[in-house]
This record gives C-alpha cells, structure tokens and sequence, in this order.
C-alpha cells in the first residue's frame, strides 16, 4: 500500500516526465498564487478559446531565499481554461509548465503549457494539459 507522500510523488514524477524535452525555452515553476485568475476569451478568425491569466509567486528555496520572492506573471490558453480558472485562487499552490514569452512592450511573462494542482485544488496531484 502506498503513503500519500509517494503518491504525490508519482503525480509529480510524471508531471515532469511530460515536461522535459518538449521546449528549449523551458521553465517550471511550483509557487503560490496572487489573487484570483482573469478568464478571457481569445477570438481568432473561426474560432473562440479561453484563456486565463494570473500571477505565481516563487519564494525560492527555503533555506536560501531571496531578499524579494520572484512573481510570474501567467497564461494559459487551453480548452480547460475555463474549467479551471474558478480553482485558481489566492495562496493556492501551483506547479507550471511552459515557456518564457516577450510582449511587444518588453513585458516577460511564462505561456503555460501544463498546469498541476500540487496543494489543495479540485484533486491533489489534478493536471491540466
């Protein structure tokens, strides 16, 4: 019988399974959310997509934090956007997968990819691709 501790383990094990060799440009984030998520709606020519925005919050290693945590600005742009974003709520615990983009404005911010719920969410260990 497994603890819960290899549980999550395994959900995170193969969390990053997925991850790894998909980008150059790769980051993977696990940190806090600021505030709530803002869901909008992306409209291309045909078709319509939701997409949710918020902020993470990476406080570094606790053993050798920074003097100012390290706030990411985030989106994600996938069909279970809308699903999700009721869930993502302020102090919620994230692990984020995606890349770093450039704004036409220089503002950098991570395009997610794959988004896991690592604390309390809908389900510990709920991925969302």
């Amino acid at each position: 019988m497994e603890t819960q501790s290899k549980k999550q383990g395994n959900n995170f094990d193969s969390f990053i399974s997925l991850i790894e060799g998909v980008y150059m440009n790769n980051i993977t984030i696990i940190g806090t959310i600021q505030g709530a998520a803002t869901l909008s709606i992306l409209k291309k020519e045909t078709s319509e997509k939701p997409m949710i925005n918020f902020k993470l919050v990476d406080k570094g290693d606790p053993y050798q934090r920074p003097k100012e945590p390290v706030i990411f600005n985030v989106y994600f742009s996938k069909d279970s956007a809308a699903h999700i974003s009721h869930y993502i709520t302020n102090n919620k615990e994230l692990a984020v997968s995606g890349c770093i983009q450039k704004k036409k404005n220089g503002e950098e911010y991570v395009y997610a990819e794959k988004i896991l719920f690592t604390g309390k969410a809908p389900k510990k260990g709920t991925e969302y691709v």
